[in-house]
């Protein structure tokens, strides 16, 4: 009962700042979760940029090239 509720025992069986402690619990892993989810998609998104900023000089210099 580390976390402030007991671990195995239903949820309506628990005294009410069981439940809360709970459910506190439970809410701290999701946000945990979706910080990281949300770090490795704007990894993501900057490399996608990246790689998008480099397509388009490699496009310039084609197009460049053809007019000379």
């Amino acid at each position: 009962m580390s976390e402030g509720f007991p671990v195995g025992v239903p949820v309506r069986v628990m005294s009410d700042a069981e439940q809360a402690a709970y459910w506190k619990d439970k809410a701290r892993k999701h946000e945990r979760r979706w910080r990281l989810l949300m770090k490795k998609l704007r990894r993501s998104v900057d490399a996608m940029d990246d790689l998008l900023g480099e397509l388009e000089q490699v496009e310039d210099a084609a197009l460049g090239a053809e007019k000379e």
